[in-house]
């Protein structure tokens, strides 16, 4: 089918994120899970704190990641989008196509060039044309990361329980507990 060929003219070549906040009663035992969600998806954590994590899985995981962060807690906020680079995607792969033509024919100009002027004014252009090479399949394999794993961000609001104790707080000095006056 045509969705296997990224680039092909009828498809669309999309990067896919989401962005969840979650009310959680422990936000640390909401992003350990979220790391789970991450690894069983065949996924990776980019990021993570006790309240935010961010990790990217195989796009097509995607729908499944959803469903799990979203069985975290209650969904406070969910964004979902795709951003179509379709184009970015083409440029690329024709610009490293024409630079690697332009290199082909200057290396067969080095190997009928008549006098050590023409061999090094062709080894400097080859030297650029490398370069420019290499910074393009640099970026479009950046590119084709972002295409083949989708991101998942996750931010955690936990409810402030009022009470005559409130809570422990834990400080360097040691252990210190907090008074809620009426």
């Amino acid at each position: 089918s045509g969705a296997d060929k990224p680039g092909a003219p009828s498809d669309r070549v999309v990067v896919q994120s989401a962005y969840f906040t979650l009310k959680s009663d422990s936000a640390i035992l909401t992003h350990d899970r979220v790391k789970l969600i991450a690894a069983s998806l065949d996924g990776y954590i980019v990021n993570a704190n006790n309240e935010n994590s961010v990790f990217r899985i195989p796009a097509i995981h995607f729908e499944a990641a959803l469903d799990s962060v979203g069985a975290l807690g209650e969904v406070l906020d969910r964004r979902i989008s795709g951003k179509d680079v379709t184009d970015n995607y083409l440029d690329l792969n024709v610009r490293l196509e024409n630079a690697i033509k332009t290199r082909d024919r200057y290396l067969t100009l080095l190997d009928k060039a008549q006098d050590i002027s023409e061999m090094l004014s062709l080894e400097r252009e080859l030297e650029h044309l490398n370069g420019k090479i290499e910074s393009l399949k640099g970026q479009l394999q950046q590119l084709e990361h972002i295409i083949v794993y989708a991101t998942i961000g996750v931010t955690t609001e936990t409810p402030f329980k009022r009470g005559i104790i409130s809570e422990v707080a834990y400080q360097d000095s040691g252990v210190s507990w907090l008074f809620v006056r009426r």
